[in-house]
């Protein structure tokens, strides 16, 4: 069994480049745009009242939740309604929460429509360019602003704005 981040019912599924993550869930993902982002969470410790960055980022688009967390330099996993936000997630004798108002890029799009859906697939020019497999981000175009879910260090993160000169677009929907 694949690990689970200590979230129950949760089975990620890492996938590796672009055309990867494009052609096992570009349909669904091209399906949230004209939707509303109704929520977003993110895991807490409630000790610190800190974002734990290693778990999934959840957005609930009027009844369909998408997941995607990162994993290494280049693994992405994107699930779909698995996780439930009510239940804690236990992890090394921790027992974090579900939030959905510690991310201030979540909060301040809620209410909003995705208009655009995209993969950033970030890159190095070398001789070699199209045989290497490059980290993968999540852009959705939500109101008039652009949020962006990322890997960074391992971790899960989140940014509003336009992709760095490093990323390549692709549109999905």
């Amino acid at each position: 069994m694949e690990f689970d981040y200590g979230i129950e019912g949760y089975e990620p599924r890492w996938l590796r480049g672009c055309r990867v993550v494009r052609t096992e869930h570009g349909e669904r993902l091209r399906g949230l745009v004209g939707r509303v982002l109704t929520r977003g969470w993110v895991t807490v410790d409630p000790a610190t009242d800190m974002w734990s960055t290693q778990c999934p980022v959840l957005l609930d688009v009027e009844g369909e939740q998408v997941e995607i967390n990162h994993k290494g330099a280049f693994d992405m996993s994107i699930t779909w309604n698995t996780i439930d936000p009510t239940r804690p997630v236990v992890r090394h004798n921790l027992r974090w929460s579900w939030r959905d108002d510690i991310a201030s890029e979540l909060v301040l799009l809620r209410g909003r429509p995705v208009r655009a859906v995209d993969l950033l697939e970030w890159f190095v020019h070398d001789d070699n360019e199209d045989d290497e497999i490059r980290d993968i981000a999540v852009a959705l175009t939500i109101g008039n602003t652009e949020l962006v879910i990322y890997n960074e260090a391992d971790d899960t993160r989140l940014r509003t704005g336009p992709p760095t000169p490093w990323h390549r677009r692709h549109h999905i929907g």
